[in-house]
C-alpha cells in the first residue's frame, strides 16, 4: 500500500512513511552485531530484508544493493519469493548480483524439495 502511494500523488506522505520504516529499522539491529552473526535472529532478518525492500522502492539503489552484498555475504537464506517477486524490488530485479544469489537459492531449494520428495515417497506418503 505504500508503495501505491509512492508511485501516487501522495508522494510526500509515503516518503514520510519511508523514513519512519528506515529509522525504526536501523534502529532494531546492528550492523556490526550482524556482520559478527551474533545476535541474529528472525525479527533482525525480516528487519533488514524491509530495508532492503524500502530502499529499492524510493530508488536508494547503492543501499539496497549494499544491504543485499550482506545479506548474501552472511548467507542468510531463503526468502527467494520476496527477492524475486516482491514489486518493492522493481529497481534493483535485474542486477546481476541479484539474479546470480536467486539461481543459487533455486537451486539450493530444488535440491531440499528433492530430498524430501524421497523420503515421503520411502515411507510411503506419496506415490512413486
Amino acid at each position: 500500500m505504500l508503495l501505491l502511494y509512492w508511485k501516487t500523488i501522495k508522494k510526500e506522505e509515503a516518503d514520510e512513511l519511508f523514513k519512519i520504516i528506515i529509522d525504526a529499522r536501523t534502529k532494531t539491529f546492528n550492523m556490526d552485531t550482524l556482520r559478527k552473526k551474533e545476535g541474529m535472529h528472525f525479527t533482525s532478518i525480516v528487519d533488514l530484508l524491509e530495508l532492503v525492500q524500502v530502499y529499492s522502492a524510493i530508488g536508494e539503489t547503492k543501499k539496497a544493493l549494499e544491504l543485499l552484498d550482506f545479506w548474501i555475504e552472511k548467507d542468510l537464506d531463503g526468502w527467494i519469493n520476496i527477492w524475486r517477486d516482491s514489486p518493492l524490488m522493481d529497481n534493483i530485479k535485474n542486477e546481476p548480483k541479484l539474479l546470480e544469489y536467486c539461481k543459487k537459492c533455486e537451486s539450493r531449494e530444488n535440491n531440499i524439495l528433492g530430498k524430501v520428495e524421497k523420503i515421503l515417497i520411502r515411507e510411503e506418503f506419496l506415490e512413486n
